[in-house]
């Protein structure tokens, strides 16, 4: 039975991060940024930026996905670390690979750099840490809350 919440989390998490990656794309597009890869469209903006936004983003998509799951459900996910780090890696790992697809499959394109391949690698693993980071934030946060409420 907890196997489906688990599922739906993460899979649900991973979408939403997708979303979000995007989004924030698109806003560093309307900024007027520039990427710092030539024809890399996908990851507009400063290289430094990114690094510490993906991460931030990726903590906190896991942290209120699991956090509404658990209190929809009035149950504790079981392997919720694992949840937040497969769901950083899962959302991270399409948004990059939708990416990379686009923009070797547009019309005239040149050829994806290796520099912006190894940026989207360190991109991903930034992004399961976020993830793990804010589901062992909800891990605490749940924990207090059934302390308090005498459930520990």
């Amino acid at each position: 039975m907890t196997s489906v919440p688990f599922r739906l989390t993460l899979f649900a998490g991973a979408a939403a991060l997708t979303f979000a990656l995007f989004v924030l794309n698109l806003a560093f597009e309307a900024a007027g940024s520039i990427p710092d890869i030539e024809g890399c469209g996908y990851l507009a903006g400063s290289i430094p930026a990114l690094m510490v936004l993906f991460p931030a983003v990726s903590w906190f998509i896991t942290y209120s996905t699991n956090a509404v799951v658990q209190r929809r459900l009035n149950a504790n996910l079981p392997r919720v670390r694992v949840c937040g780090t497969c769901m950083g890696i899962l959302g991270a790992m399409a948004y990059v690979g939708m990416g990379v697809f686009l923009s070797y499959s547009w019309p005239n394109s040149s050829p994806v750099h290796v520099e912006s391949i190894f940026v989207s690698g360190v991109l991903i693993v930034l992004c399961a840490i976020g993830g793990y980071g804010g589901a062992r934030r909800n891990e605490q946060v749940t924990a207090s809350i059934a302390w308090r409420a005498g459930k520990s």
